[in-house]
């Protein structure tokens, strides 16, 4: 069975930053589940949406990042926490309830700082090797200055010892950065999105 998919854009108002225009699919009906892709763009995560909705009768959410595809994105916007600030809102405007969010990579990173939040509308976060999380004792890796041999071991330059850079050295990805202008973009879907190189320092807790 194949299950429709509707895209949507709706413009939102967040504290501090503004007005926000977030697309976002839907598919299927039953309990909400919201899904926040990683570097890759939303299409890197369309098929585990399709077969979620399909297989266990829920409703999928799939918000594109503003800045991913094509969409706009304002300069307030430029950092995890305001991320997560939209996508709280975008609960708020659905009217969910029960909801579980699903972040993969940088998806994970912004679904921390939600439940962080403590929205009553968020009551499960399921992280899929997501970025952003410091880790004690171990340095940052900058995916960008590894050569192909160190990425699977994080050796080397990255001062890793080893170890693979996205689990044990809290390997970290920068939100939107609008004032550096920094943007990598794939040609099939990525548009303005994150540049991985490390954490800013407004993003992080005391």
């Amino acid at each position: 069975m194949t299950i429709a998919t509707t895209t949507t854009t709706r413009s939102l108002t967040v504290e501090r930053i503004g007005d926000v225009d977030l697309t976002f699919t839907e598919r299927g009906t039953g309990g909400p589940f919201v899904i926040l892709h990683g570097g890759a763009g939303p299409l890197s995560v369309s098929g585990f949406a399709d077969l979620l909705a399909e297989t266990e009768q829920v409703r999928v959410i799939a918000p594109t990042h503003p800045g991913f595809g094509g969409t706009p994105r304002p300069d307030a916007l430029d950092s995890i926490r305001g991320l997560a600030a939209l996508y709280v809102a975008l609960l708020d405007e659905l009217e969910l309830t029960d909801v579980t969010v699903i972040g993969n990579s940088i998806g994970g990173w912004i679904a921390a700082e939600m439940a962080l939040r403590g929205s009553p509308r968020l009551t499960r976060v399921v992280l899929v090797d997501a970025v952003g999380i410091d880790v004690a004792g171990h340095p940052v890796a900058d995916f960008f200055s590894l050569t192909m041999d160190q990425v699977p071991d994080g050796a080397g330059s990255a001062g890793c010892h080893g170890r693979q850079p996205s689990r044990a050295c809290g390997l970290r990805w920068n939100a939107v950065d609008g004032r550096s202008d920094v943007t990598r973009a794939s040609q099939r879907d990525r548009g303005a999105g994150p540049r991985p190189v490390g954490r800013k320092r407004s993003d992080r807790r005391p």
